[in-house]
């Protein structure tokens, strides 16, 4: 996530926002990282559920993610961030202030958007 970190404080500087500060760039990748892991979660056959939640709860930071290898590829579990992030991105930061934006911001917009799908 830190590559979208990067593009998002971009994207807050195009925009011109004051809202790009650090903390509030690592708070909205938390957020969709949470989303994530609650849609991943969902998706786990209903009796893995509650004990893949436990599991999650009492393993360290690092080693979270493990506890989804027996039913998503990591390739897959990073699509899902990707593709969840850039449509909050769009959603929640970048469409209130489209019309608003010149056509070089526009454009600039769209090319560091492109960038979190590679």
């Amino acid at each position: 996530m830190n590559n979208v970190r990067h593009i998002l404080m971009h994207i807050h500087a195009v925009i011109g926002s004051k809202r790009g500060t650090e903390r509030e760039v690592d708070d909205f990748c938390s957020w969709i990282e949470v989303q994530v892991m609650t849609e991943l979660f969902g998706g786990l056959p209903k009796d893995k559920q509650e004990e893949a939640i436990n599991q999650f709860m009492t393993l360290p930071p690092h080693k979270k993610e493990s506890v989804f290898y027996p039913y998503y590829t990591v390739e897959y579990m990073q699509g899902r961030v990707k593709t969840a992030t850039k449509k909050a991105i769009v959603e929640r930061i970048v469409e209130p202030h489209w019309d608003k934006l010149s056509p070089s911001q526009q454009e600039s917009i769209r090319s560091l958007l492109e960038e979190i799908e590679r």
